[in-house]
């Protein structure tokens, strides 16, 4: 059921964030993906992925909760 595919799909975008799979990211970022980080400095997709792959983050767990479909 589509409640299931997107609790699917959400799992495999925090596997994505926690392995730096640049692929995955790009497939689940849109292609005018704007990112605002916490000092507001603004990222477009390209720049996110490689922010999120590059070793300057290091991610310990990725994974989402609470996850309501309505």
């Amino acid at each position: 059921d589509q409640e299931t595919q997107l609790k699917l799909a959400n799992a495999a975008y925090d596997r994505a964030i926690l392995h730096s799979d640049a692929a995955a990211l790009d497939r689940f970022y849109a292609a005018d993906f704007v990112f605002v980080s916490d000092n507001a400095k603004l990222r477009n997709k390209r720049e996110q992925i490689t922010y999120m792959t590059s070793g300057q983050v290091d991610v310990l767990a990725a994974k989402s909760d609470q996850i309501k479909v309505t």
